[in-house]
């Protein structure tokens, strides 16, 4: 027995030795491998021979390890060298020219590296999850890079780091990597803020490493991030850095010139801009150097130079120039983004120069450097909806074809020329949404936007001369639809992605901390951007990081385990002219929507049973026009020149914007929801003058003077048609909350003095404006040193009517750090985001609550706005400064009037009327800046109080059993007389 034991364990030994010997062996072939991988070579065909071996051992070492299931170090190091030698050998010149070839090793590449992903990590060490996180990073630029697949490629990259995230690994080479692809992925698909956040993250690693190749990169990166978000200052600064770099790479310091030459461009100051293309071709040509994506992009920007000259011969020489480099497939290849935008830059200077068949030919070759299996034998054709994806370039092809076809049509009037210039501009419209429903940042969606705002001036004209010419009424539904996009679209998603996340089951915990990272995240750019203290910011940069980090985790989270909200994120319909009618307008409402070109007003005007779309042309007084009334509605001033100019510019606003409407829509309309768009937004429509007074001698702005449109109409705003029927909730809002009304009050004084701007806050009578009103309604208040800024945060979700009375202060440069004060700190706008609001109407009587900066697209980006993002569907705004006792008495007996059961819009207008028609309200006082600053936006239906219904249940009751005791009586004096007789 003893002797067979012995031989047993022999056989395990020898067993052990050999698989000890073959592990030696195949890790042997590893680092075979990697030195065949790295060892450089004099020429190229020795080194592409170098890869070939390095390839046959590393493949010989996976193929041996597979079998040892403990060998997962040793796998994953082998397997991961083996995809990096499939995709550096693309680039080989023997390769290039074999496109085949070339896409069969960047396969190979890709699925080795997927492979590597699918192993089990129950036995991962520290190392085994960097690695992990290399092969993610190459995994997402071969989708990037290779495919232009960059959501796939962010994907790929954010799961990178989110393995940093989740296993707390160091800060290290690896992670600086994943930060710099995060940033140049999301810069490349329009998502700024997130770019700029990754690639500050990338440079303080770099920086600790002291990698100045890397450094570099980061400078150039975070420079293009700054130009694309228009900050074109702080980008020179970010370019002459990179150049400063002391790198041992001359290609990345002529880049860094040519980056800071593309600014020249912005600023159209050309002249610098071609000098340095120049020195850099001239440098290429004196060194003999081969051409690569550096000397690519001088002749590109040489050749935009000369375009913007008109010299076109010398542009289409520069860069057809640039194509023949970019088309390479060791620079670009044909089917790449810069290859195309190149070719769109062909094509552009065709167009400058009337060659509009050639520009044709050429936008559509772009579209095929981006879309690979589309048709480019047919310039009419579009791509299929299904091939578009998130590139900007793709929209500025279309855009680029629609407007060509729109000049051939004015060239020759043929109709088929205009109808495919509204294909393609519909077409725009269409990836649009595509691309601003892939966004995870809402200022990234608005900068995108208003980047691309033009293609709604020309999609909506062009749908104008088409209804003219067909009166077809899906030219008038497209319209509406087109100018519904162009309106608080991002609000409008923002709002249902919020109600759809309840809808779907979304926990409250989840969306709260979603909100609470969102809220954290704007908190610390607000410290970056205010601080000069170098440690501040470092660890700025570092916070945004790791909270830019936690809300993708959070978003993979909750698309993961709610599916369905996966869906539902990604609609962007609006509601039709025909919803409009059925859903928000009665027989006596009309909503009337402007969309404003440099040269028309388009007005789109509907009824409960008519639609009508106008076309007004505007000249140079127009915008005039909007500066003297606000000029003059901003300061009352009691001069006749004051007057004059107030009277005599209000009535022509009102014949360019309203005339034709009023004599459109039916007569017995007596309610005007509007809604604004760009400039239109800073005017109360209300003021509008719809008649000349016989005698402008007498200053005097009484009503019974002026024909002030509000005489006629209830008038209300809205940001959208859509967000109006959005803010129609049909809750029982009374069953939510504690109390009817809730008012806040902070002092302001020599305890608490606050500045705006460098003014100090001035006092208000808290007391006299909210006490009133608490006592009317029932509520509570809070006053002085109750209204704190914790206190609102905690019960601005009890109440049915929140009114502030307190001050605001405007950032025009950064509207989410415009503020409102509190007695202890103030509340800033992106706090506002995050509330939960219950309440039916907000009432901010503060000083420009209502205006902000105008941004294209989402129209003002007020405080007002915040409270409609947080659920709030009616708000009551201001649209300049106020006078404190005259608001308290508007807005006193605007309460009153809701009270009485009036609705919102028309409260507020009765308000007004009664301030106006007082025989005490002075000749001056009737001057606009005392009472049309505030104004009604949202949802106008009557406020039906908490307890309401139990009162009118109650009353119900009383009537019925008076009405049954009247009935009866008769029947019992009847009874009674029987009774009797008998």
């Amino acid at each position: 027995m003893q002797k067979y034991l012995y031989i047993l364990l022999s056989f395990i030994s020898l067993g052990l030795f050999a698989q000890s010997k073959e592990a030696i062996a195949l890790k042997d072939y590893i680092q075979k491998g990697i030195e065949f991988r790295k060892m450089k070579a004099a020429n190229d065909s020795i080194k592409f021979a170098n890869y070939d071996s390095s390839i046959y051992y590393l493949q010989k070492s996976v193929d041996g390890l597979k079998a040892y299931p403990d060998s997962i170090t040793d796998l994953l190091e082998a397997q991961y060298n083996l995809g990096t030698a499939y995709w550096k050998k693309r680039n080989f010149k023997k390769v290039t020219t074999k496109p085949r070839l070339r896409k069969q090793l960047i396969d190979k590449a890709l699925g080795i590296f997927v492979e590597c992903t699918n192993y089990s990590q129950t036995n991962f060490s520290t190392q085994n999850y960097i690695q992990l996180a290399d092969i993610y990073n190459y995994i997402g630029r071969i989708k990037g890079d290779a495919f232009n697949n960059y959501k796939e490629a962010n994907e790929a990259f954010s799961k990178a780091n989110e393995i940093y995230e989740t296993k707390s690994l160091p800060d290290d080479k690896t992670l600086s990597y994943t930060c710099i692809n995060l940033g140049r992925n999301y810069l490349r698909q329009g998502e700024n803020q997130n770019a700029k956040v990754f690639l500050k993250k990338a440079l303080d690693i770099y920086i600790k490493f002291n990698d100045r190749n890397y450094i570099g990169k980061c400078y150039q990166e975070l420079g293009t991030v700054s130009r694309d978000l228009g900050n074109l200052e702080e980008a020179k600064e970010y370019y002459k850095k990179a150049i400063e770099v002391k790198t041992p790479r001359p290609d990345l310091r002529l880049k860094a010139s040519l980056n800071l030459s593309s600014i020249y461009l912005f600023e159209n100051d050309i002249e610098p801009a071609k000098k340095l293309a120049e020195e850099i071709i001239a440098f290429y040509e004196t060194n003999e150097y081969d051409g690569d994506n550096v000397l690519c992009k001088a002749y590109e920007i040489s050749g935009i130079v000369d375009r913007k000259r008109a010299n076109f011969e010398q542009a289409f020489e520069n860069l057809e120039n640039a194509y023949d480099i970019a088309k390479k497939e060791s620079v670009y290849g044909i089917h790449n983004r810069e290859s195309a935008k190149i070719l769109y830059n062909i094509g552009d200077a065709h167009f400058a120069s009337g060659d509009n068949q050639s520009a044709l030919e050429k936008f559509q070759s772009a579209l095929y450097a981006l879309i690979p299996n589309f048709d480019t034998r047919n310039v009419n054709k579009l791509p299929l909806y299904e091939d578009l994806y998130h590139e900007v370039w793709i929209l500025e092809c279309l855009k680029a074809k629609g407007e060509v076809f729109k000049d051939m049509y004015l060239n020759t009037d043929s109709l088929f020329f205009l109808e495919r210039s509204y294909d393609h501009f519909k077409m725009c419209n269409e990836h649009l949404d595509l691309m601003r429903l892939n966004f995870t940042n809402e200022s990234s969606k608005i900068n995108m936007i208003e980047n691309v705002y033009s293609i709604y001036d020309q999609a909506i004209s062009i749908a104008y001369d088409m209804y003219s010419m067909s009166k077809d009424s899906k030219y008038l539904d497209d319209a509406f639809e087109f100018m519904e996009k162009s309106k608080a679209a991002v609000l409008l998603e923002s709002i249902r992605t919020y109600e759809d996340s309840q809808n779907e089951g979304v926990p409250k915990e989840l969306i709260s901390e979603q909100n609470d990272i969102a809220q954290k995240i704007n908190e610390w750019k607000l410290k970056e951007e205010n601080s000069e203290n170098d440690s501040i910011k470092s660890l700025a940069t570092d916070t945004l990081y790791k909270l830019a980090s936690q809300k993708e985790i959070l978003r993979k989270k909750i698309l993961n385990e709610y599916p369905n909200f996966k869906d539902l994120e990604y609609t962007s319909f609006v509601n039709s002219s025909r919803d409009v009618k059925s859903k928000l307008l009665n027989i006596k409402s009309a909503l009337v929507e402007y969309f404003l070109t440099n040269d028309a007003l388009y007005t789109f005007a509907i009824s409960k049973e008519h639609s009508y779309f106008i076309k007004t042309p505007l000249d140079s007084t127009f915008d005039k026009n909007i500066e003297d009334v606000r000029k003059c509605l901003s300061s009352p001033n009691d001069s006749q020149e004051s007057f004059e100019l107030f009277v005599n510019n209000s009535n022509s606003l009102y014949d360019v914007v309203l005339h034709s409407v009023i004599d459109s829509i039916d007569v017995n309309i007596n309610q005007l929801i509007i809604i604004p768009d760009y400039k239109l937004n800073y005017i109360p429509f209300e003021v509008l003058l719809t008649s000349l007074p016989e005698d402008l001698s007498e200053v005097n702005y009484k009503i019974s003077n002026l024909d002030y449109l509000i005489k006629q109409y209830d008038v209300t705003y809205g940001y959208s048609a859509s967000l109006l029927i959005e803010g129609s909730k049909g809750l029982e809002l009374d069953e939510l909350v504690d109390f009817n009304y809730s008012g806040f009050g902070p002092s302001f004084g020599a305890e608490n003095t606050e500045l705006c701007n460098g003014s100090e806050l001035s006092t208000l009578d808290n007391t006299a404006a909210i006490e009133p009103i608490r006592a009317l309604l029932s509520g509570v208040s809070y006053l002085d040193n109750e209204s704190s800024k914790a206190t609102f945060i905690k019960k601005s979700n009890s109440s049915l009517i929140l009114h502030l009375h307190t001050h605001a202060c405007l950032d025009d440069e950064f509207p989410m750090n415009s503020k409102i004060y509190f007695s202890d700190e103030p509340a800033y706008t992106y706090e506002l985001y995050n509330l939960d609001l219950k309440a039916d109407l907000a009432i901010l009587s503060a000083c420009n609550t209502g205006t902000g900066k105008l941004r294209r697209g989402e129209g003002l980006m007020s405080l007002s706005r915040a409270f409609m993002h947080s659920g709030c569907p009616s708000i009551v705004t201001s649209l300049w400064k106020a006078s404190e006792d005259i608001t308290r008495r508007i807005i006193l007996n605007f309460n009153e009037n809701l009270k009485r059961g009036q609705r919102k819009n028309r409260a507020l207008k009765t308000a007004k009327l009664k301030f106006l028609n007082d025989p005490a309200t002075s000749k001056i006082e009737s001057h606009p800046f005392f009472w049309a600053t505030f104004i009604h936006v949202g949802d106008t239906s009557e406020i039906v109080y908490k307890n309401q219904h139990f009162k009118q249940t109650i009353i119900i009751v009383l009537l019925l059993i008076g009405l049954l005791m009247i009935l009866f009586l008769p029947y019992r004096i009847f009874y009674d007389r029987n009774e009797t007789t008998a």
